[in-house]
């Protein structure tokens, strides 16, 4: 029993594989875990990251696209369009406070396209390839 169950804990923990040219579709709601994912995920070669939705969560979108586009900007990757999402009502905790505040580049502002996230997505589904599928990552 133990060797079974070890068996199978090996076979679980092996690392994710990554496609070549893999494309994917981020979504974020800018939390501080967030700008890690994204940093790792930036530098990867084998991704194509097709664009950025941010969602409103820990931050609100327009804050979030303030930090997003600052990132993409300092990493040379600006190109990456970014999609702001709606504004949810009554989110007022004291995480967003500290969140709101944080900054993400040495860019407080970057003036990028802003666009909203629905359109993004359209965009994104128009011009992709049928033999190409899309990935979401929800960070």
């Amino acid at each position: 029993m133990f060797f079974l169950i070890l068996s199978v804990q090996f076979l679980f923990s092996q690392p994710f594989q990554i496609q070549e040219n893999w494309i994917v579709l981020i979504d974020t709601d800018c939390g501080t875990s967030d700008y890690r994912a994204l940093n790792l995920l930036l530098y990867q070669p084998e991704l194509h990251i097709a664009g950025i939705i941010i969602s409103d969560g820990i931050v609100d979108p327009d804050n979030g696209f303030i930090k997003i586009s600052g990132l993409l900007k300092e990493a040379g990757k600006d190109t990456i369009p970014v999609g702001i999402g709606k504004i949810i009502k009554n989110i007022h905790s004291d995480e967003r406070k500290n969140n709101q505040t944080s900054r993400w580049s040495k860019y407080p502002v970057v003036s990028a396209p802003r666009r909203p996230a629905q359109t993004l997505v359209s965009d994104v589904l128009n011009k992709s390839e049928k033999k190409s599928p899309i990935s979401v990552l929800d960070l």
